[in-house]
């Protein structure tokens, strides 16, 4: 999969808004949603009070079951590993409860059980993820 959106650009050269767009980014990797990478896919919303343009997922075919997609080049690895560091303790934060019944008001078929080891998979996701983006030459 080759990577070659500027976050930096989408995030409006804000520290904090670059690493939102590189946890989504990452997410996507995670989670087997290469098609949401292409650039032609990739949907934006420009956020008025902080001034960027926030991501939205679109058209990712997500498939977080077989595993992740492997990325080819990122602009810069620093950042991605980063990423995948804050992406985990965010999804370990998550109240399982919660989250259960929102997605199940919102129509999800998927047993408590099952949402618990998609985050799960996810998390194992990322740290397959890290192994591969460290040996990524930059």
């Amino acid at each position: 999969m080759q990577y070659n959106l500027s976050n930096n650009l989408l995030a409006n050269k804000k520290t904090e808004n670059i690493q939102k767009w590189n946890i989504f980014d990452i997410l996507l990797f995670a989670a087997g949603a290469e098609h949401g990478l292409y650039t032609h896919n990739r949907k934006f919303y420009w956020n008025s009070f902080d001034n960027y343009f926030e991501p939205i997922y679109y058209d990712g075919f997500l498939n977080i079951n077989l595993g992740y997609v492997e990325p080819n080049n990122l602009p810069n690895k620093t950042y991605f590993l980063t990423a995948i560091k804050d992406a985990k303790q965010q999804i370990k934060q998550i109240n399982i409860e919660n989250f259960f019944q929102k997605i199940k008001s919102r129509g999800s078929l998927l047993t408590k059980r099952e949402v618990k080891k998609k985050l799960d998979q996810i998390i194992e996701n990322l740290n397959k993820l890290k192994i591969k983006i460290r040996v990524i030459p930059t």
